[in-house]
């Protein structure tokens, strides 16, 4: 892939795996931060997003030290995720799966996110929920 252009043997790969079409494929040529993340692409296979359980309290799914895995461009790693991922964990995680993609992207260390720590959305039990989990997201080699 040149500067701003996919070389042919992309081109086919991205319309056979992926479903894009030519004007799909013009559009992202034309879109530089598109191509930025393009050109990314192997930093994101050689990192994954893990958010490990660092407190919980009354919580039905997640115990400390649980952890869900994800490759760093999103997918779950199941097998090296905890037995019984939670929905509602689950959902707060995916703004630092797009600060991670972001970071990647522009040739940051991913792991240098200032803003490293999030709860559940669950309220607790005062609140009219039942349990609270707080995890750590940090970033490990694929």
């Amino acid at each position: 892939m040149t500067q701003g252009k996919f070389d042919e043997r992309a081109k086919e790969a991205m319309k056979k795996r992926l479903g894009y079409d030519d004007e799909e494929l013009r559009l992202m040529e034309e879109n530089p931060k598109m191509m930025d993340l393009i050109r990314a692409g192997p930093a994101f296979t050689s990192k994954k997003m893990v958010a490990t359980c660092i407190k919980a309290e009354h919580c039905s799914y997640n115990q400390v030290g649980d952890r869900y895995v994800f490759h760093a461009y999103g997918s779950m790693i199941k097998d090296e995720t905890c037995e019984n991922p939670c929905l509602l964990a689950m959902s707060n995680f995916l703004p630092f799966c797009y600060m991670v993609y972001d970071r990647i992207a522009s040739g940051l260390d991913p792991d240098g996110m200032h803003l490293d720590h999030v709860c559940c959305p669950d309220t607790g039990c005062r609140h009219g929920g039942f349990g609270r989990a707080i995890f750590k997201i940090t970033i490990e080699e694929a």
